[in-house]
């Protein structure tokens, strides 16, 4: 890794005299250039902050006792769609949570997914601009079938293939579909509620850590705003608890490996069969109209032929 410019900001008391410095050696240094912060231990989560309210990116952070180093690169890059989102590479998989931190933010926390390198990102982070394109975009929309709908918000380029971003687009996608289709009650602010109530609940890699993904969570969040369930509730609470079960059925009839897409697509489908069942309201669905064109970027090998939105001919 090549260093344009070395920062020595041991002697920063506050953030002023901690940030001067480090803007003067932007300012000398091209685009995409990395210049090296060396700080005291105390300052390490106002330079991390520094750097992500800039829009730059953090690659490295040495400890050591007396100075911590930091590696930060100019514009921040363009955010990997694939494996880790900051360098693109293989992802490890944990059956243990490990204290990691977030070179976004510095947020410390035990997590279940991490790169060899040592980049970590985590939930808040992960979603940063999924949320808000999702939001944009569902409360913009005008058709009316929930695959359509989610298949046009995957090609934000702030959805990567595989995460919970996916959850939020199945959320989005089936409260769009139910408010376009004039289902009375459905108004922007409750398909806000039902994508909050998503972000909350999904978490990366608990697909494989607990067997409920964010997928059945977003169907679920819908179920429950529409119907208005809540803990002292009957019906409501029963019905929605039943949706995420069948949901959850039917995606693990897709897994092998996990794949997010699908999961959006069949969870979808199923809720789209349940709302008719359990409220009589039919959405126009065209499953046969899926036709995957993320096969070539599974991180864990696309299921092929057998997954029933690969495409006929390749």
């Amino acid at each position: 890794m090549k260093i344009a410019k070395v920062v020595d900001a041991k002697e920063a008391c506050c953030i002023d005299t901690l940030s001067k410095p480090i803007e003067e050696a932007m300012a000398l240094v091209e685009s995409s250039a990395v210049i090296e912060v060396l700080v005291r231990p105390s300052f390490e989560k106002m330079v991390q902050r520094f750097a992500q309210d800039k829009g730059c990116t953090v690659l490295e952070q040495i400890k050591g006792e007396d100075e911590i180093c930091f590696r930060i690169q100019k514009t921040e890059t363009e955010r990997k769609k694939e494996n880790c989102m900051v360098c693109g590479g293989p992802l490890e998989y944990l059956t243990e949570p490990v204290s990691v931190t977030c070179i976004y933010c510095g947020k410390e926390e035990r997590g279940y997914i991490r790169c060899p390198l040592g980049h970590y990102v985590c939930e808040v982070c992960h979603v940063k601009g999924a949320y808000e394109a999702v939001k944009d975009l569902s409360l913009s929309a005008r058709d009316t079938d929930p695959l359509a709908l989610a298949s046009l918000m995957m090609t934000h380029p702030n959805i990567p293939m595989l995460g919970c971003e996916n959850a939020l687009v199945a959320a989005a996608a089936f409260m769009t579909s139910l408010r376009n289709r004039g289902y009375q009650g459905i108004e922007d602010k409750q398909i806000i509620e039902a994508i909050d109530r998503t972000q909350r609940q999904s978490i990366s890699a608990y697909c494989g850590l607990t067997g409920v993904c964010g997928v059945p969570v977003a169907i679920g969040a819908a179920f429950s705003v529409v119907l208005g369930a809540e803990c002292p509730k009957d019906r409501e609470t029963a019905i929605t608890m039943h949706v995420v079960g069948r949901v959850v059925d039917a995606i693990a009839n897709d897994t092998g490996p996990c794949c997010c897409k699908s999961y959006v697509w069949t969870g979808l489908t199923v809720g789209s069969n349940l709302v008719k069942e359990y409220l009589n309201i039919k959405l126009p669905i065209h499953r046969e109209r899926v036709v995957c064109s993320y096969f070539k970027r599974h991180p864990h090998g696309c299921h092929g032929a057998r997954c029933g939105y690969f495409p006929k001919r390749v």
